[in-house]
């Protein structure tokens, strides 16, 4: 019987279908190329882009190739991965009832593991791809894809360390994050927006603009400051970094500059867009482990030392404002454009009443001081 037994594991082994024909399932067919797309996923994915139009896709998938269709890869696969999984459900096992984990395991994992080794043809509903393979799938689509913003990748890093499973890992490929559990990958995130014409889709850029000028309006003034106090290596280091977001900053605009010509339309609509969601800086996530408001408090110390206010904000948006000479633009603006014109050339004043508004209320309240970690708990006032 040992010798039977041994005899079928190699034949299976070396076989290109899966022994779940013994079972009576439908055989798998045919492999495709890897960069053509299910006909069934195309016409699927083509629906979505064309019908419901999306601003952005998230794809969720199992980072795995469980959908290969020689059975001994697709098992080897399914061994390591669900392996993976399963070392990722004893970290946690005593935060939860053994019976919970057993319908987990019975219901969910051990139906996805039967469904992806014994059946075949359209009875095979689990056809999980890497990351790679659906970066392939999304581009054939009509889609491209959309880097993870600094927040997001911070935010699923706090969110890892709060649950204090050491072996749980994330790495970002490709533009996306994966997700894994020792050195195997078990799910990766990715986002993607449907190509479209026109310039709407560079509001992204017009955002790098805004912060490009930010940074070096901020930095160069830390370097003057740094440089007035003594403090020669600092004045160097922001000079420095102000200088190359100076490069950026003109990099972009000169881009900006031959959108505009091209579609005057799309591109101050874009920069309203951009001027509404409001402009943040990376450096809203910073944390010390202690203070909440930290990022607040450090921007209130640099408004009060004159490093960023409000009424440089507004001077920027004046400077992009006569740069793409956006009160002049006439010909061509639709409904949409038109408004968009208005509520960017009345931005800086808005801002300027606000900021005066803000001063006033300042001036009436009680100096108030805060003790920042890396300057060693030295408090310093912030109104």
């Amino acid at each position: 019987m040992a010798t039977t037994a041994a005899a079928q594991l190699k034949h299976m082994a070396c076989s290109s279908r899966s022994p779940a024909s013994i079972l009576n399932y439908p055989r798998t067919p045919s492999p495709q190329c890897q960069c053509q797309v299910p006909r069934p996923l195309a016409s699927f994915l083509g629906a979505v882009h064309h019908r419901l139009k999306p601003s952005i896709v998230v794809v969720m998938e199992q980072d795995a190739n469980h959908n290969a269709p020689p059975f001994s890869a697709r098992f080897a696969e399914a061994l390591g991965y669900y392996a993976a999984l399963f070392d990722s459900l004893d970290a946690v096992a005593a935060a939860s009832a053994a019976g919970d984990r057993a319908q987990v395991e019975r219901m969910v994992l051990g139906e996805e593991i039967k469904n992806v080794l014994l059946c075949e043809g359209a009875s095979r509903l689990e056809r999980h791809e890497r990351l790679s393979q659906w970066a392939m799938y999304m581009d054939a689509s009509g889609f491209r894809r959309v880097p993870l913003s600094f927040r997001a990748i911070r935010e699923s890093e706090l969110k890892l360390a709060s649950f204090g499973m050491s072996a749980c890992r994330y790495q970002v490929e490709s533009d996306g994050l994966l997700l894994g559990w020792g050195s195997t990958r078990l799910y990766s995130v990715s986002a993607w927006r449907p190509n479209k014409s026109g310039t709407r889709e560079c509001a992204q850029r017009r955002a790098a603009i805004s912060q490009a000028r930010a940074t070096f309006v901020s930095h160069a003034r830390t370097a003057r400051l740094a440089g007035l106090h003594g403090d020669a290596c600092l004045a160097k280091l922001c000079g420095v970094i102000a200088a190359d977001e100076r490069r950026h900053e003109a990099a972009y605009t000169r881009a900006s500059d031959r959108a505009f010509e091209e579609d005057p339309d799309g591109m101050v609509r874009a920069l309203a867009a951009v001027m509404r969601a409001k402009v943040t800086m990376p450096g809203e996530l910073m944390a010390d482990g202690r203070d909440d408001r930290l990022f607040d408090h450090f921007s209130a110390v640099a408004r009060r030392s004159g490093v960023y206010t409000a009424a440089d904000y507004a001077d920027m948006v004046e400077h992009f404002v006569r740069r793409w000479k956006v009160a002049e633009l006439d010909a061509g603006l639709s409904g949409e454009g038109r408004r968009a014109q208005d509520y960017v050339c009345g931005l800086p004043r808005k801002i300027r009443r606000m900021e005066e508004l803000a001063q006033d209320r300042a001036a009436q309240m009680e100096a108030q001081s805060v003790c920042f970690s890396w300057v060693f708990d030295r408090p310093v006032r912030i109104h």
